[in-house]
């Protein structure tokens, strides 16, 4: 890819929603972390209700809290090119509208457990790994996270 492809191609989006019961176990200091580290890879969008001065918004990051309807985060969710948030709404839209979702979470495990639409879990203390995977994907965006192997497991039971 020439450097006119590169400014003509769209920003790979990702969208950060945190907030839910998890910020309990994953306090917003760790999505802070998260997000700084993934806006050298992606547009950073974070989105929620509770505004406050969190995120330094510099660079490829935007703190969308308090500035967005539910109607216009779904539209942000489906088009992302990746979602990491907590088990909550933002996290359902964007499983439904098929955008790879990560969830983020460290309580109520059992219901981050999907098996219709992309998805990876991670707990609190995977923030790094998390990181790569995401950069990773940016670099090699794919339409499913599932291995084979899973996919077998799956359509075997």
């Amino acid at each position: 890819m020439d450097v006119k492809e590169r400014e003509l191609s769209p920003p790979k989006t990702l969208v950060l929603a945190p907030e839910s019961e998890t910020l309990k176990t994953i306090p917003l200091f760790y999505w802070q972390s998260l997000a700084k580290k993934l806006s050298k890879h992606f547009t950073v969008l974070v989105v929620g209700t509770r505004p406050d001065d969190t995120f330094d918004v510099v660079g490829n990051l935007r703190d969308l809290r308090g500035l967005t309807t539910i109607s216009s985060v779904a539209r942000l969710l489906a088009e992302a090119h990746l979602v990491i948030a907590a088990n909550s709404l933002p996290w359902h839209l964007a499983r439904h509208a098929g955008t790879p979702v990560f969830c983020w979470q460290d309580q109520y495990l059992e219901r981050c457990t999907p098996v219709d639409t992309p998805y990876v879990f991670y707990t609190a203390s995977q923030l790094d790994r998390m990181a790569e995977d995401a950069v990773q994907f940016a670099e090699e965006p794919r339409t499913t996270l599932w291995s084979p192997r899973d996919l077998k497991e799956i359509e075997a039971a």
